[in-house]
C-alpha cells in the first residue's frame, strides 16, 4: 500500500500554492481534495493495469520443493499430499 503515499502528496503540494496565491481557503481545500482523489484514481488504474503482469512475473520466480520431486504433469492433489507429508 506504499504506492498510495505518492498520490496523497498532491494535497500537500497544491493547497499551500493556492493559499499563497490568495485563493479562498475552502475553495483551495476542495480543489486540492478533488485533485488528490483524481490522483488516487489514476494510481489505482495504473496498479490494476500492471497487476496482471506483476503477478505473472511473481509466478515465474516461485519455486516449490515438490515440483522438483514430482514428475511434470502430476495431479495437484498428489502434490498437496506430498507437501503435507514433508
Amino acid at each position: 500500500m506504499l504506492w498510495l503515499v505518492v498520490p496523497s502528496l498532491v494535497l500537500f503540494a497544491l493547497l499551500p500554492r493556492f493559499l499563497e496565491r490568495g485563493y479562498d481557503f475552502y475553495l483551495s481545500l476542495v480543489v486540492s481534495i478533488a485533485a488528490t482523489i483524481a490522483a488516487h484514481g489514476a494510481a489505482v488504474l495504473l496498479v490494476r493495469g500492471s497487476a496482471g503482469r506483476l503477478e505473472a512475473v511473481a509466478r515465474r520466480r516461485r519455486t516449490f520443493p515438490t515440483q522438483a520431486a514430482l514428475p511434470p504433469g502430476t495431479d495437484r492433489r498428489k502434490r498437496a499430499v506430498a507437501q503435507k507429508g514433508e
